[in-house]
């Protein structure tokens, strides 16, 4: 029968490697918060601009059917998946998404691109090491009650904890954050519970 403090050796190995795949997370393993990212902004006189950013989901390189607008999307690169919709009573239309990373973490961005569909066309798109924007109907915007067609963020590193502006010219959208799916998050409890469970009935 192993000594106790042989197995509690083991058990803090065991939850080492779960705390290792939470912070290196494998394909499809990632989501944002909040989700929707929803803003209301008064632009002045009572104007408001009202919407949100929803993530749609998360792919390894280019998504299915997507067009790499600017940069480049290598296989491996993690790639986030959003659309824009303007409330129905909104005042005012979105022209463009400026998203940037927080200056003190390190997502590196490397392509921008969109996937057509029945929305409203993502007409352009920029990007560089820290920031990306996309354009919608240029020259025109995303006009009330209208939702985009989906566009794609990708980077050749980011992780869990990093943080994303989403910005209209200078107003700000809101801030995301970079978070593991659910699942993930429900599998590695599960897995370190279940540890612990074998290590108490064999120390008992």
């Amino acid at each position: 029968m192993q000594a106790p403090l042989a197995l509690l050796r083991v058990a803090f190995a065991t939850l080492a490697a779960y705390l290792i795949v939470a912070g290196a997370p494998p394909a499809r393993a990632l989501s944002i918060t909040p989700d929707p990212a929803v803003f209301n902004l008064d632009l002045g006189g009572g104007v408001l601009l009202k919407g949100n950013i929803d993530f749609v989901g998360m792919v390894t390189g280019t998504p299915g059917g997507g067009i790499v607008l600017d940069g480049s999307v290598g296989a491996g690169d993690i790639t986030l998946i959003f659309t824009a919709t303007i409330d129905a009573d909104s005042d005012f239309g979105l022209a463009t998404t400026y998203i940037s990373r927080f200056p003190n973490l390190s997502p590196v961005f490397s392509g921008v691109g969109t996937i057509p569909g029945a929305g409203v066309d993502v007409t352009n798109g920029f990007v560089g090491s820290s920031s990306a924007t996309v354009h919608y109907d240029s020259p025109n915007e995303l006009d009330p009650g209208e939702t985009s067609d989906a566009f794609f963020i990708s980077f050749s590193s980011i992780s869990i904890g990093d943080q994303l502006n989403l910005e209209y010219v200078i107003l700000p959208l809101g801030t995301v954050t970079v978070v593991p799916e659910p699942q993930l998050t429900v599998l590695l409890l599960l897995g370190v519970g279940a540890l612990g469970l074998r290590v108490r009935k064999r120390l008992v």
